[in-house]
C-alpha cells in the first residue's frame, strides 16, 4: 500500500471514533474524491455491509448535493435520518462523510449535530489534503529512482543493440542467396529496431528535465497540439467537440513539455476510441484560478486490473509502443503541480482528467465555496472535411 492509502486508513478509523463520541451513528460512511476530479467512491464504511452498491451510488448524488450547497444536508431513508457533509479544502473537494444517526425529534439537537459534523469534515479534509502531500513526496522519490534505473538501463542496452544491428547487416549482405536466412535476419533487424525505440523512450523518461514554467493558457496549448496532430483523427475519421471555459485561464505552465503531455493524451483517446466515434474535450476554470480537463472516448473499457497501472513505466494500457508515454505525461503533469487520473467503464467510456493549478489562487474559505460551474462559451469540433477525412480545430460560429 502506498503512503497515502496507509494515512487514509489511519484516518478514516480515527474519524469513525471522533463521530461516534459526537452522535449516536449506527453507520458510517467516507468517500474520497481523485485529485481534481468530483466523482466520489467510497473508501471506507461501517455499518453498511449488506447496502454497499446502493450506498456508492446514493453517496455519489447526496455528496455533490451537499458540495453545491457547501453544507451539511440530511436525507431520511428506511434505517433513519441520513448526514452527509461535504470535505472541502482550499484544492477543491476532497471527499463527503456519510452518518446514518438515529431519527431526531429536537431540532436543536440535530442542528448541533450538523454543525460537529461540519467541524470534523473541515479537519477531515485537511487531514486527507496533508496525506496527498506526502503521498506525492513519495511518488516524486519513486519516480526520481525510477528515472535514474531506467537512464542506466537503456545506456548499457543501447551498445549490444548497435553491435547486433551491425552484425546482422553484415549477415544480411553475405546471405542474399539464401531467401530462409536473409528472411531471419530482416526479423532480427526488426526486433533490434524496436528496442531500439524503447531504449529511446527510456532515455527521454530518465532525462526529463524540470519544467520551465511561464503564465500561460492551456487551453491554447490544446489548441495548438489539436491543430498540429490533426493526421492522429483524420487517420480514425473521428469528430472531437470541445468545450472550453468562459474564463480563461492562467496557469505556470512549460507550453512544450505540455503539449507533448497532451499529444500522448490525444493519442491514447484516438487509439481506444471505434473508428468514426466522438471524442469529447471538455475544460473548465474552477475556485482559486485552478484549471481541470477531461478527454473522454467512447471506446471498450479497460479492464481493473490494467486500469491500476494505466501510469506506469510499460504500461499495458496503450496499445502497440513501449507503454512509457503515459508514464512521461503523468510525470510532466506532475511537475507542474497538477495530477491526473484516469476513469474507465462500459457505459461512460474512458476519462482522463488532467487538474493544473492557477498562477494566482483566491483566498476562500471552503467552506463558503459553492461547486465550481462548467460554463461553455462555445464547442468547438473536429469535424471531417469535404473528403470525409479532415479535420478542423476552428471554433464553430467563428
Amino acid at each position: 500500500m502506498s503512503v497515502f492509502e496507509l494515512e487514509l486508513e489511519r484516518l478514516t478509523q480515527e474519524l469513525a471514533r471522533r463521530v461516534r463520541q459526537t452522535m449516536r451513528a449506527e453507520a458510517i460512511a467516507f468517500a474520497i474524491a481523485d485529485e481534481g476530479s468530483t466523482r466520489l467512491r467510497v473508501a471506507h464504511a461501517i455499518g453498511y455491509d449488506a447496502e454497499r452498491d446502493a450506498l456508492d451510488e446514493r453517496v455519489r448524488e447526496h455528496g455533490l448535493e451537499a458540495l453545491a450547497a457547501g453544507r451539511v444536508l440530511m436525507h431520511r431513508t428506511e434505517r433513519g435520518q441520513e448526514l452527509t457533509a461535504p470535505m472541502l479544502a482550499p484544492s477543491g473537494l476532497v471527499g463527503a462523510m456519510v452518518v446514518l444517526a438515529e431519527d431526531v425529534d429536537s431540532s436543536a439537537i440535530l442542528a448541533r449535530a450538523e454543525r460537529e459534523l461540519a467541524a470534523i469534515a473541515d479537519e477531515a479534509a485537511v487531514a486527507i489534503e496533508h496525506a496527498r502531500h506526502l503521498g506525492r513526496v513519495q511518488h516524486r522519490e519513486e519516480l526520481e529512482t525510477a528515472a535514474a534505473i531506467v537512464t542506466g538501463i537503456a545506456n548499457e542496452l543501447r551498445n549490444p543493440l548497435f553491435g547486433l544491428s551491425s552484425a546482422a547487416q553484415l549477415l544480411r549482405f553475405r546471405a542474399r542467396e539464401d531467401p530462409v536466412l536473409e528472411r531471419n535476419i530482416g526479423r532480427i533487424l526488426r526486433e533490434v529496431e524496436r528496442l531500439n525505440g524503447m531504449v529511446t523512450d527510456l532515455l527521454e523518461y530518465g532525462s526529463a528535465h524540470a519544467p520551465h514554467l511561464a503564465p500561460g493558457d492551456p487551453d491554447r496549448v490544446w489548441d495548438d497540439v489539436l491543430q498540429a496532430h490533426r493526421g492522429v483523427l483524420e487517420s480514425r475519421s473521428l469528430l472531437i467537440t470541445r468545450e472550453r471555459p468562459k474564463q480563461h485561464a492562467t496557469c505556470d505552465l512549460d507550453s512544450a513539455q505540455l503539449s507533448q503531455a497532451f499529444v500522448t493524451l490525444l493519442a491514447h483517446a484516438a487509439d481506444g476510441a471505434p473508428q468514426g466515434s466522438d471524442l469529447k474535450l471538455i475544460s473548465e476554470t474552477q475556485a482559486r484560478g485552478r484549471w481541470r480537463c477531461a478527454i473522454t472516448h467512447g471506446g471498450p473499457a479497460i479492464p481493473p486490473d490494467e486500469l491500476s497501472r494505466a501510469f506506469d513505466i510499460f504500461s499495458p494500457v496503450r496499445r502497440g509502443g513501449s507503454g512509457i508515454a503515459l508514464a512521461l505525461a503523468r510525470r510532466i503533469i506532475e511537475e507542474h503541480g497538477g495530477s491526473i487520473a484516469i476513469e474507465s467503464e462500459a457505459e461512460r467510456g474512458t476519462t482522463v482528467r488532467v487538474t493544473l493549478p492557477g498562477s494566482a489562487p483566491e483566498r476562500t474559505p471552503p467552506r463558503a465555496r459553492k461547486a465550481a460551474s462548467r460554463p461553455v462559451e462555445r464547442a468547438v469540433a473536429v469535424k471531417p472535411a469535404s473528403s470525409g477525412h479532415g479535420a478542423s480545430s476552428e471554433p464553430s460560429g467563428a
